[in-house]
C-alpha cells in the first residue's frame, strides 16, 4: 500500500528566531547548544568558540528608593519628621542624575570608614531630615554628584550620567556643573529657611557640617575651616549654658556627634607632616577613662581605648588641642572678620610651625617619649588577640577593621619613636614595618572593593590614603613606596583634604626627587625631604605641594631646612 504521506509537500518547521547561544554558531546562523565555555557544535565541527555575549544591564530609570526600617533614634518630642507617615520611599527624583546622586550617597555614607566609630546616628538622622528640609536634601544631592567622580566601579551607563566615561575636562565640568547647581539651592534655600527662624541647633548643624563637607571635597579649605569653626562656635555656647542632666545629655548626643565630626576634620585638614597623623582633639562625647583590659572583645571596644590612648599620648607629647582654640587662631579671626584669604599657605605654614615647634621642644631636650610607648604597649598587647582572631575568622569586613587599627598603631610607633630627632635617617629602622603597612592596606583595600562593602568615597577620617602617604615619603626601599603609590592611583577616594590621585602624584614627584642621581638606591641624609603642605583644585586637577630640605653644598643657611613648592597635576 502506497505511503500517502509520500506526495506532501514538505514544510518548514517555524520556531522562534533564537536570541541566546555563542557568536560563532549565531554568526553561522547554527543551532547552539549553549555549553559553557564553548559549545559542543563548535568543538565538533572544530571551530573556535567566541564565547558569550554579556547580558546587558537593565537600564537606570528615576525611582523611589526601597522602605528601609527606621528606628526611632531620638525622643519623639525631638523628631525630625513633620509626620510619621513620610518615609524613605517616598522620595521621587526629577531625573536620574538627581537618583544616581542620592543613591552614592545613601549607599555609599561619606561618613563611613573601616575602622572608625560607628556614625549610623549621623546617617539616619540626614536621612530623616531630607524628607522634609529642601536644603539638606539639595546639599546631599551635591555631595553625592562630586562622589560619583571617585566611583570608578560604577556601571559605565551610570557614569554617562555625568560625563566619567572618557575623562575629558568637558564632560568633568559638567558634572561639576551639577553639583554646584544643586549646592546653590541649597544655600539659597538655608538662607531663607534661616531669616525665617525654621532652622533649630540641629537642623542648622546638620547643613553646617553639609556645607564643611562641600567645601571641602571642592578644595576651599579655608571655607570649610570658617564653616567649622562657626558650627564649634554654636555647640561650645549650647554646652556652656546645658545643665549637667541626663535627659539633655541624651538628647545632645547627637549634636555632641557633629562636634567630634567638625574636631576630626579639623585633624585631617593639617599639612601633610607624619606628626600630624596622631595628634588628638578633646572630644565632645566624654568617655570614661577605664583601664585596659587584657583582652579586647571586639573592635568597637579596641577602638574606643585607642582613641583614649591617643589623647593620654597627645597629653604627655603637648599636642592635645582645646576645643575652644581647635582651629587655630589666625582661621578663627578670618572666620570672625568673613574675609577670604587669597590661598592656604598662610595657614598651613602656622599649623606647619606650631607642629614643628612642639616636636622641636621634645628634640632640643632630648625628651624620648618613653609614656606614649608604654601606653602604646598595653593597648597593643590587649589588642593582638584580637587581630590575631580576625585573620582565621573569614569576616573581610572584621578583618578590615582590625587592619585598619593596627595600621594606625605601626603609624604611631614609627613616629613616637622619630620624634626626639630631626633626622630622615631614623625612618630606615622601619622599614619591615612599612612593609607591614602595605599588606594591612591591601586587605582594608579588598574588603572596600568587595561588592556587600559600603565603601566611602570621602570621609573625615584619616585611613588608607594617609598610611600609604607615609609609607611613600618616609620609607626609603625604593620596591614598598612606589608600591604605596600604585595602590593609591588604584583606589580612588578621598580623606578629609587628603585626595588619593593627588597624594600619590606628590609622593611620586617626592620619590623621583629623591632617588635622582642616586646609586645603590641608599638616599643620604641631605638628599631626603619631607613635605609640608600642599594646595589643590579639583576641578582643574592641579596642585601645589610644599617641602623642606637641607641646603645643599655652598647653598646660604647651613643646618636650616628649605622650604620649595613644586606643581602636581594629577
Amino acid at each position: 500500500m502506497p505511503d500517502k504521506t509520500a506526495n506532501k509537500p514538505r514544510v518548514k518547521v517555524w520556531k522562534p528566531k533564537v536570541r541566546t547561544g555563542c557568536r560563532t554558531c549565531r554568526t553561522r546562523h547554527l543551532k547552539c547548544d549553549e555549553t559553557r565555555p564553548s559549545c559542543l557544535r563548535c568543538v565538533k565541527m572544530g571551530f573556535d568558540c567566541d564565547g558569550y555575549p554579556k547580558p546587558k544591564p537593565a537600564p537606570v530609570e528615576p525611582r523611589g528608593l526601597a522602605p528601609r526600617d527606621l528606628k526611632d533614634l531620638v525622643p519623639k518630642a525631638f523628631s525630625l519628621a513633620p509626620s510619621p507617615e513620610c518615609t524613605l520611599s517616598n522620595f521621587q527624583f526629577q531625573n536620574q542624575q538627581e537618583y544616581l546622586s542620592f543613591q552614592t550617597f545613601h549607599e555609599r555614607s561619606m561618613f563611613e570608614l573601616v575602622g572608625t566609630g560607628p556614625w549610623d546616628l549621623w546617617d539616619r538622622i540626614v536621612l530623616q531630615a531630607c524628607e522634609y528640609q529642601g536644603s539638606i536634601r539639595n546639599a546631599v544631592l551635591a555631595i553625592g554628584a562630586l562622589s560619583c567622580t571617585l566611583d570608578s566601579n560604577r556601571a559605565s551607563e551610570e557614569q554617562q550620567l555625568f560625563g566619567l566615561v572618557g575623562g575629558s575636562v568637558q564632560k568633568d565640568a559638567d558634572r561639576h556643573e551639577f553639583a554646584l547647581q544643586k549646592y546653590g539651592c541649597a544655600i539659597g534655600q538655608m538662607r531663607r529657611d534661616i531669616e525665617k527662624g525654621q532652622y533649630g541647633l540641629r537642623t542648622t548643624l546638620i547643613c553646617c557640617t553639609l556645607v564643611v563637607c562641600f567645601e571641602l571635597f571642592e578644595g576651599n579649605h579655608t571655607s570649610a575651616l570658617a564653616h567649622a569653626t562657626t558650627g564649634l562656635e554654636l555647640l561650645n555656647e549650647r554646652n556652656n549654658g546645658r545643665k549637667k542632666d541626663s535627659a539633655t545629655s541624651q538628647q545632645g548626643r547627637f549634636e555632641d556627634s557633629l562636634g567630634e565630626i567638625f574636631m576630626r576634620f579639623n585633624r585631617t585638614a593639617r599639612p601633610f607632616a607624619l606628626e600630624s597623623l596622631f595628634e588628638a582633639q578633646d572630644n565632645f562625647i566624654d568617655e570614661l577613662e577605664e583601664t585596659l583590659p587584657e583582652v579586647f572583645i571586639s573592635c568597637t571596644e579596641a577602638r574606643r581605648a585607642w582613641t583614649r590612648t591617643v589623647r593620654m599620648i597627645s597629653e604627655s607629647m603637648g599636642l592635645r588641642q582645646s576645643r575652644d582654640r581647635g582651629l587655630g587662631e589666625r582661621s578663627r579671626r578670618r572666620a570672625a572678620s568673613h574675609t577670604p584669604s587669597s590661598g592656604s599657605e598662610d595657614s598651613e605654614e602656622e599649623e606647619a610651625w606650631q607642629v614643628d615647634l612642639v616636636f622641636a621642644r621634645v628634640r632640643r631636650g632630648r625628651l624620648y617619649p618613653q609614656e606614649g610607648l608604654e601606653q602604646l604597649l598595653k593597648w597593643y598587647t590587649s589588642f593582638q588577640p584580637l587581630f590575631n582572631s580576625s585573620s582565621v575568622s573569614g569576616d573581610t569586613h572584621f578583618r578590615a577593621e582590625a587592619a585598619y587599627l593596627q595600621a594606625h598603631h605601626h603609624i604611631n610607633l614609627i613616629a613616637l619613636r622619630c620624634a626626639p630627632w630631626d633626622n630622615e635617617l631614623q625612618y630606615d629602622h622601619f622599614t619591615p614595618l612599612f612593609q607591614e603597612i602595605i599588606h594591612l592596606s591591601q586587605e582594608i583595600l579588598v574588603e572596600q572593593k568587595s561588592p556587600t562593602s559600603h565603601r566611602p568615597v570621602f570621609t573625615f577620617d584619616t585611613g588608607v590614603v594617609g598610611f600609604l602617604w607615609v609609607v611613600a615619603t618616609k620609607c626609603r626601599d625604593s620596591a614598598t613606596r612606589w608600591q604605596a603609590v600604585r595602590l593609591m592611583l588604584d583606589s580612588p577616594s578621598r580623606e578629609g583634604r587628603w585626595h588619593s590621585a593627588f597624594v600619590a602624584k606628590g609622593a611620586e614627584a617626592i620619590i623621583r626627587i629623591e632617588e635622582l642621581g642616586v646609586r645603590d638606591m641608599r638616599i643620604p641624609e641631605e638628599a631626603r625631604i619631607k613635605a609640608e603642605g600642599v594646595t589643590f583644585e579639583l576641578v582643574t586637577r592641579k596642585g601645589i605641594l610644599t617641602y623642606s630640605r637641607l641646603p645643599r653644598s655652598g647653598e646660604f643657611g647651613f643646618g636650616k631646612r628649605l622650604r620649595e613648592k613644586i606643581e602636581v597635576i594629577w
